[in-house]
């Protein structure tokens, strides 16, 4: 995890059962993040980095049926409130809720979402 100290130091606090999971959606923003850092030596370390981190996960989420409705839920839930979120945010979210799993972010938008627990790796 290039740059981020603090997440090291809270993923190495981690007991060793704890599964960690990622969804399509978080890889393909990583991947497009990579995709316009120009050819060189910091691309190779990052793509490296990020193979590493993937071949370590549980398991990458698809984006099934069930996600689109909790997506769509959700979506429907925040507009309604007056407190839309990013799409993709909101994608991760749905995935999230729909395996009852905790999101780990220190993202504050997903904070205000109805039923996904959040955990922020950068409050210590």
């Amino acid at each position: 995890m290039a740059g981020r100290d603090e997440l090291d130091r809270y993923l190495g606090r981690m007991k060793p059962e704890v599964r960690l999971l990622t969804s399509v959606i978080v890889e393909g923003e990583i991947r497009f993040g990579l995709a316009r850092v120009p050819p060189g030596k910091r691309k190779r370390r990052l793509t490296n980095a990020l193979e590493k981190v993937l071949e370590a996960l549980y398991e990458i989420l698809p984006t099934t049926r069930d996600v689109a409705s909790r997506y769509a839920t959700l979506k429907a839930d925040l507009w309604g409130a007056g407190t839309p979120i990013d799409e993709n945010d909101l994608w991760i979210a749905a995935a999230a809720v729909t395996h009852g799993l905790v999101l780990l972010t220190s993202d504050t938008d997903f904070l205000g979402i109805p039923q996904l627990a959040v955990e922020d790796w950068s409050l210590g």
